[in-house]
């Protein structure tokens, strides 16, 4: 995607993914994949603000992915539990 339609696209992309709109229908991951994306893209183009600001965002996004799976995974007993 990058090639061919160029880092705006991919950056317009991302910003979408964002969007509020899309907030229960965007897999938690997706969005840490996204920013991963973003913050290569600003990398690569020399703008280590903006990179650094979006590292900043996937380190503030992923530990709420881990928490609501901490959640989830305590809400439910383990497949190897036995209850007889």
């Amino acid at each position: 995607m990058l090639k061919q339609a160029g880092y705006s696209k991919a950056l317009g992309n991302i910003h979408t993914l964002r969007a509020p709109f899309f907030e229960y229908f965007i897999k938690p991951e997706s969005v840490a994949e996204a920013l991963t994306v973003k913050a290569t893209i600003y990398y690569y183009n020399c703008l280590f603000d903006r990179a650094a600001n979006s590292i900043q965002e996937f380190n503030d996004w992923v530990p709420q992915v881990a928490e609501g799976l901490a959640k989830a995974l305590a809400s439910h007993p383990a497949n190897d539990s036995s209850s007889t």
